[in-house]
C-alpha cells in the first residue's frame, strides 16, 4: 500500500487484501475517495466452529490498575515480574506497551519472560494511556501472545510469583480478571487501620489487577480477500483499506493512487 499506478486499459484494479488482526477482525472497508466502496463482514464467519485438537490463537495479557491517586496519591507506580509459559509453541508476541520501562527478558518457544511498569498520573493525562480513555490516569501494559497448542493443553501465566493455569479451552471461552484482592486489604489495613467491609467495592477498586482477555482462533483475526474496483471518477483517485475489530480497535492502510 501507499504506492502510485496507471489508469488500466478497462479501468478495473483488483485490490488484494490481506489482514491479520489483533483480535478478531468485524469488517472490512474498502474506502475509494473517502467513500466506502465495498465492506466485507468477518463477523459471523467463525464463531460457531467447533475446535479440537491443535489450535492457533491469541489472547491478550492486561496488567495494571491499582490504589486510586485520589486514597493513595503516593502510589503511582508498580514493577512487574511475569513469565508465560505453554505446552505447544509460541508463535509470536505482539506489544501493547505506551511508556518506557517495559521489556521481554527471555523468549523460548515455549515460554516469555518480561518485566512490565505500569504507572498513573493526574487526572486528564491522556498521554499515560491508549486504552482507558475515559481514565486516562489508570495505566496498563498489554501484550498479545499468538500461540499454538492442543484445546485441552494448559497455559500458565506467572506474575510476581504467583502462578494462574488456564487451558486452551478456558481462555477461548471468556475472560479471566483476577484482582490482587488481598494486597489491596493489606495497604488498607496499613494505612487506614481497615481490612474488611461491609462491601468489596474499596478493596476491589483499589486492587491491581491481572487481565487474561478471551482468546480467539487463528480464523477469527486472519482474512484474505480480492475485490475489483471499477471506474475512477478524477484525475486521480485513491483506494484504502479500513480494518474493523470486534473489540473497537481500527486500522487503515495507505492509500493508492490510481493516477
Amino acid at each position: 500500500m501507499g504506492s502510485i499506478i496507471d489508469k488500466s486499459s478497462n479501468d478495473e484494479y483488483k485490490a488484494v487484501v490481506d489482514v491479520e488482526g489483533g483480535n478478531a477482525i468485524d469488517r472490512i472497508e474498502i474506502i475509494k475517495n473517502g467513500i466506502v466502496e465495498h465492506t466485507y463482514v468477518h463477523n459471523g464467519k467463525w464463531e460457531k466452529d467447533e475446535l479440537s485438537g491443535k489450535v492457533r490463537f491469541k489472547f491478550e495479557l492486561e496488567l495494571g490498575w491499582g490504589p486510586d491517586i485520589r486514597v493513595y496519591p503516593d502510589i503511582t507506580e508498580k514493577k512487574w515480574t511475569g513469565k508465560v509459559m505453554t505446552e505447544g509453541k509460541i508463535i509470536s508476541v505482539e506489544k501493547l506497551w505506551t511508556s518506557p520501562g517495559q521489556k521481554i527478558t527471555k523468549q523460548e518457544e515455549n515460554a516469555v519472560e518480561f518485566d512490565i511498569t505500569t504507572r498513573k498520573g493526574g487526572v486528564g493525562s491522556g498521554k499515560l494511556s491508549q486504552k482507558n480513555h475515559a481514565t486516562p490516569y489508570i495505566q496498563t501494559q498489554s501484550m498479545i501472545f499468538e500461540i499454538e497448542a492442543d484445546i485441552d493443553s494448559k497455559i500458565t501465566v506467572i506474575i510476581d510469583d504467583k502462578e494462574y493455569q488456564y487451558t486452551v479451552s478456558e481462555i477461548l471461552k471468556e475472560t479471566h480478571l483476577i484482582g490482587l484482592i488481598d494486597e489491596a486489604k493489606e495497604l488498607s489495613k496499613e494505612r487506614f487501620g481497615i481490612s474488611e467491609f461491609y462491601r468489596s467495592d474499596p478493596f476491589w477498586h483499589n486492587a491491581y489487577k491481572i487481565k487474561i482477555h478471551k482468546g480467539v482462533p487463528y480464523k477469527a483475526y486472519k482474512v484474505a480477500l480480492d475485490y475489483v474496483v471499477k471506474g475512477t471518477e478524477k484525475d486521480m483517485d485513491y483506494v484504502m483499506v479500513k480494518v474493523h475489530q470486534k473489540n473497537g480497535e481500527k486500522a487503515w492502510a495507505s492509500p493508492i493512487w490510481i493516477k
